[in-house]
């Protein structure tokens, strides 16, 4: 397949694959790729819990709009993901309705149908029980105190907001709307056209 010369390859440590020691100890493999094939670079993908969807990212190098991802279960049962988004050849997002499924470890079933290529990472998933939805929790960091300024030069006024997920499944994006009785514009750039 491979014709005998010289190949150059980047090893880089995919998030969340593993913690590296203090040491910074970590063990690489090589997988060559031919056209129309894939690899996955990583082979535990966390839990999530039987309260609702649970979506996980997956790298690795030649994922096409082919590629599905099914979870086998420890009694031979398939759930395939029922969403996918594919921000490069390299991450594709699954999601899975966990509610019905029973708790336990699944093996990843990750396959091509064009190119005929399937990867299985044995044990790379586990489902666990849960009752309650995740909540979102918010943070927002802004000044204590703000004075308008009615001429030029005009003053940014930062707000950062922080959202977080602790829990094992997905929560709906969260949607900020903030009013003013004073006019307010996203950049600053935007705000010094006006004048």
């Amino acid at each position: 397949m491979f014709s005998p010369k010289t190949y150059y390859v980047l090893a880089a440590a995919a998030p969340e694959s593993g913690k590296l020691g203090i040491l910074g100890d970590a063990s690489v493999g090589v997988d060559i790729v031919g056209i129309g094939q894939f690899s996955v670079a990583e082979t535990y993908f966390g839990q999530g819990g039987t309260a609702g969807d649970r979506t996980i990212q997956i790298h690795g190098v030649n994922f096409d709009r082919a590629i599905t991802v099914v979870l086998r279960g420890e009694d031979g049962r398939l759930l395939p993901a029922r969403e996918y988004y594919r921000t490069s050849a390299e991450r594709l997002f699954a999601t899975f309705d966990l509610k019905n499924t029973e708790p336990g470890e699944y093996d990843l079933l990750v396959s091509n149908e064009l190119s005929r290529q399937s990867a299985t990472i044995l044990n790379g998933f586990e489902v666990v029980a849960s009752k309650n939805r995740p909540e979102l929790s918010m943070a927002t960091t802004s000044p204590p105190a703000f004075r308008r300024v009615f001429h030029a030069p005009l003053v940014h006024f930062p707000i950062v907001f922080g959202f977080s997920n602790d829990g094992l499944n997905d929560v709906p994006a969260p949607i900020v709307q903030i009013q003013s009785n004073e006019p307010m514009h996203p950049a600053l750039q935007d705000a010094l056209a006006v004048l």
